[in-house]
């Protein structure tokens, strides 16, 4: 993340704003994920005057093999029968 990323947020959020978001729509929402070690967040918002949301996040060892930590297609199916029979309609 550098701080031009919020002048070109700023620029898209007033461009959704203006051009594409109907009148009964709510403002557009910026969404910000920055690294805990990155101390610059404020200083690169500050004066914007639109909503944004900012959360930091920290990087973890990622396992060898995350398939192995995902269910497996049967056991889905079986914790969400109803999308499953909806899936199969659609064949």
């Amino acid at each position: 993340m550098s701080p031009e990323f919020a002048g070109k947020m700023n620029f898209y959020l007033n461009l959704l704003d203006q051009q594409i978001k109907m009148p009964h729509e709510n403002p557009p929402l910026a969404l910000f994920f920055v690294p805990i070690s990155w101390p610059w967040m404020e200083y690169a918002l500050k004066g914007i005057d639109k909503p944004i949301a900012v959360s930091a996040y920290q990087l973890k060892k990622v396992p060898e093999s995350p398939a192995d930590q995902l269910p497996s297609p049967e056991t889905l199916a079986m914790r969400y029968p109803a999308r499953n029979r909806e899936r199969e309609k659609a064949k």
